[in-house]
């Protein structure tokens, strides 16, 4: 007899932001997603940078934000499995822009309080919120 492969639920896209860069030196777009968990990518750079389209749940991202975080520890954690040395600065972007993470005064970030970011999304998925978005 063969064994089924598991079914794999497909990544409903929430919200669809944009916010700066950490820099500043360019705007990025960005999709909130949600299968079985909170899932973050970064879909577009208006400065033109490589980065990875890849999904990162934010139970990966939670678990890697330790004080002071950074790019580099975010990219040492091992977040973003694709090859752009950019994506972890910009989901880090992300992060700070959803209010997940605060700067700090000595350089860096730290994790902020979830809740109200957590509430938001709640709220999207019960909604059955599936937002379609191009395939690019």
């Amino acid at each position: 007899m063969a064994t089924k492969k598991p079914v794999s639920k497909p990544i409903r896209v929430l919200k669809v932001g944009t916010c700066p860069s950490l820099s500043g030196a360019s705007n990025l777009a960005y999709h909130v997603g949600y299968d079985t968990e909170i899932r973050f990518r970064i879909w577009g750079n208006s400065g033109g940078g490589l980065f990875g389209r890849e999904w990162v749940s934010w139970s990966t991202l939670e678990a890697a934000l330790e004080s002071p975080v950074t790019a580099g520890t975010l990219k040492r954690a091992g977040v973003c499995k694709g090859k752009s040395a950019n994506t972890p600065g910009f989901l880090l972007a992300v992060l700070k822009a959803e209010g997940l993470v605060v700067p700090l005064e000595t350089g860096g970030h730290t994790k902020a309080d979830p809740s109200g970011f957590l509430t938001e999304i709640g709220k999207l998925i019960d909604a059955g919120t599936d937002i379609e978005v191009p395939t690019r």
